[in-house]
């Protein structure tokens, strides 16, 4: 359970289109205004939660979770990848009157997002054998982190603009989550590829 929490909140919290436009929004002191937003971002997460969530807890059940293990591993080690070497420019996201809509249709077409559900639904919910009503409890407790990322970011946006707009410190954030998911990648190959089949 606490290896599901830590993937998913490196993959929500790192810098992302929705993170970098909350961020966008409390830079222009626009937090208030950005309410709506979150909420959209949230839904959507909420959403993708529930129709993955379903519809891979019939199609894959726990005994046969290797082939997904090992995909999913050596995906999260191509993104903790890309994320270690990932650029940030602050300079590409505007502001401009965003609302809820805005942030579900966002959130729901990010593949970040995707990316940050799927290997929770088809490797996590299996092996902690949540299914049933216990997806939909933990599609809400998602929705509620999820939240708190556009949040975190518009306000660190609006109340510390000098830190934010520091891109040292945003490359630094994404190098140490980029090392967590790497430990994430490599502690689920260990454990459902290399114990299985070693």
């Amino acid at each position: 359970m606490l290896q599901m929490i830590i993937y998913s909140i490196t993959i929500m919290y790192t810098p992302g289109p929705v993170t970098i436009t909350a961020a966008n929004i409390g830079l222009n002191r626009k937090f208030k205004d950005g309410l709506p937003f979150y909420a959209g971002v949230s839904l959507a997460i909420f959403v993708l939660y529930i129709l993955i969530g379903y519809f891979g807890s019939l199609l894959l059940p726990a005994h046969d979770l290797w082939p997904i293990s090992l995909i999913g591993g050596i995906y999260m080690l191509y993104l903790a990848y890309k994320i270690f070497l990932s650029n940030v420019d602050l300079n590409k996201a505007y502001f401009t009157t965003i609302g809820f809509r805005d942030g579900f249709l966002m959130q729901l077409f990010n593949p970040k997002a995707i990316i940050a559900v799927m290997p929770v639904v088809t490797i996590y919910f299996p092996q902690l054998n949540i299914t049933g009503i216990k997806i939909l409890y933990m599609a809400i407790f998602f929705t509620l982190l999820v939240f708190g990322a556009p949040t975190l970011y518009a306000i660190v946006g609006q109340f510390f603009s000098d830190i934010i707009q520091n891109k040292k410190v945003i490359l630094f954030f994404n190098k140490i989550m980029s090392l967590i998911l790497t430990y994430i990648a490599l502690s689920i190959l260990y454990h459902d590829i290399y114990l299985r089949f070693f």
